[in-house]
């Protein structure tokens, strides 16, 4: 998948840490992006395109991140997921001193993800239907996140370590937006502003 936007002064979307679970009948894609904004964004609309024609459910939630180091954000990344199971846990090496951990897990079939022991929940988001599709959010200082949940069939998990700004100035984490669509297609778009 690639995103886009349109906001007045940010910058191009890089997907920092991509994993896929490709048992899944539906193809599921968890991927984690990000785009280097100014002071003032402003509005405009934040798109997001699959490389298959049957996309038939997409998600996302989008943090406005401050405090971070803006020359090199992403200091180191790593995936993971299996094809059964209630619980999911992804590592980074270590989270240096000042620096945080963000991760985002997916889990198919869950009515709801537990956050995981340390971490703080940012935000999650559900699909509705017969299979629910679910993504949750979550960040804390701690190199290996985990998630839990029951009913589930597929999951996956990415997790960044985000590097904080010279100076050590103090990170602060907005949730801006959050969208989960459902139909076919190649595209799927979000306003914001």
């Amino acid at each position: 998948s690639t995103f886009s936007n349109t906001h007045v002064g940010s910058g191009a979307w890089t997907n920092a840490v991509t994993v896929s679970q490709t048992n899944d009948p539906d193809g599921v894609r968890l991927t984690l992006g990000r785009s280097q904004t100014g002071a003032s964004p402003g509005s405009g609309t934040v798109r997001a395109d699959y490389t298959v024609d049957n996309a038939s459910h997409a998600a996302w939630i989008i943090h406005e991140v401050t405090g971070h180091d803006t020359a090199a954000p992403i200091s180191e990344s790593s995936s993971g997921g299996v094809s059964t199971g209630t619980t999911l846990s992804v590592s980074v090496a270590s989270v240096a001193a000042g620096n945080l951990a963000v991760s985002a897990g997916y889990a198919r079939g869950a009515a709801a993800i537990t956050v995981g022991t340390g971490e703080t929940e940012l935000s999650e988001a559900t699909s509705t239907g017969v299979t629910e599709h679910r993504i949750q959010v979550q960040y804390s200082t701690d190199a290996a996140h985990d998630w839990a949940w029951t009913g589930s069939n597929q999951n996956l998990g990415v997790i960044v370590e985000i590097a904080q700004a010279a100076g050590g100035a103090a990170f602060d984490l907005d949730r801006v937006e959050r969208y989960f669509g459902r139909g076919y297609g190649r595209g799927y778009a979000r306003s914001m502003g």
